[in-house]
């Protein structure tokens, strides 16, 4: 009977001491109890941001820059004991700089909870302008171009410069536009006429200039032929 009082005690004591292991009290907890970041990654050209939640409540999270402004919001999500949540962005076209992720957590109460704040140090590839071909064609009236093919990378924002001089090195033409996309093609057509104005060039050897904003120039030759026009 004795023994069977004690076995009964301990089992009381086991139960008594799991109640306090699992029913902490929400004073007793900090900020990295509450909100804990994962180990970051890249994948599919995007930023991988994951964060576990050690209790049950409503989390918030924003991307800011240095200046704290707001670049992105996430949704807000009610989640439960141990929930990850696994935040992403991509960061394509986004400039050099350091950035935050601030998650925010409050309790189901109502009660104020906590803030965290990740660090995040990300450095914008270069960008880059890459020549494809060129032809000559013709418009629908009938004058002659000459046609130039790119493709660009991570450029969106910055300004792509043309250049066309003789095989002198005078500037005959010029010509720009402004990246709308991340990755694409531009195009670039030369009506065979001076920027400035005056009579259409003659056949012969031309120099082509061509560069994204921030990196150095980029030059080739190529052959006007006008005989037949």
């Amino acid at each position: 009977m004795k023994k069977r009082i004690n076995k009964t005690l301990a089992f009381l004591l086991l139960l008594v001491t799991m109640g306090c292991l699992f029913s902490v009290p929400v004073s007793a907890l900090a900020a990295e109890d509450v909100i804990q970041f994962q180990s970051t990654s890249n994948q599919d050209g995007k930023f991988i941001m994951p964060v576990r939640i050690g209790v049950s409540g409503t989390v918030a999270a924003k991307l800011i820059d240095s200046n704290n402004t707001v670049i992105d919001s996430f949704q807000t999500l009610s989640v439960s004991f141990g929930t990850v949540i696994t935040y992403s962005r991509s960061f394509a076209g986004t400039k050099t700089g350091v950035y935050y992720l601030d998650v925010h957590f409050t309790y189901p109460t109502g009660e104020e909870g906590f803030t965290r704040r990740l660090k995040i140090n990300h450095t914008a590839p270069s960008a880059k302008l890459t020549f494809t071909e060129t032809y000559q064609t013709y418009t629908d009236s009938g004058d002659a171009k000459q046609a130039f093919k790119f493709d660009y990378f991570n450029a969106k924002g910055k300004k792509i410069s043309f250049q066309i001089y003789d095989q002198y090195g005078n500037l005959i033409a010029k010509n720009g536009l402004v990246a709308k996309n991340v990755n694409g093609k531009c195009f670039y057509n030369w009506s065979y006429y001076p920027s400035a104005g005056g009579l259409m060039v003659e056949s012969g050897v031309y120099i082509l200039k061509y560069w994204v904003e921030g990196q150095p120039p980029k030059q080739m030759n190529f052959e006007v032929n006008l005989a037949e026009g």
